[in-house]
């Protein structure tokens, strides 16, 4: 499966009560579905310094009711 990099900048959709800005990471396009991430689908997200994963939950009879599947 092919990787897709990208390049992009942190912005922000609100405020807090100070007028600071809120963090926001935007993530979407037709190229999630090549990923294996359907409307509808759950997921987990992980978070550490400079780093975040998000992983696709799943089940199915092999893993019991949820099993974490990462997706690169």
């Amino acid at each position: 499966m092919a990787q897709i990099k990208s390049e992009r900048k942190v912005s922000y959709r609100s405020s807090d009560f100070s007028g600071r800005p809120i963090p926001f990471i935007p993530i979407q396009g037709l190229f999630l579905k090549q990923f294996k991430f359907d409307v509808g689908d759950i997921f987990k997200v992980n978070y550490s310094d400079n780093f975040v994963t998000i992983s696709k939950v799943i089940n199915d009879d092999q893993h019991g009711d949820a099993a974490m599947v990462a997706v690169r």
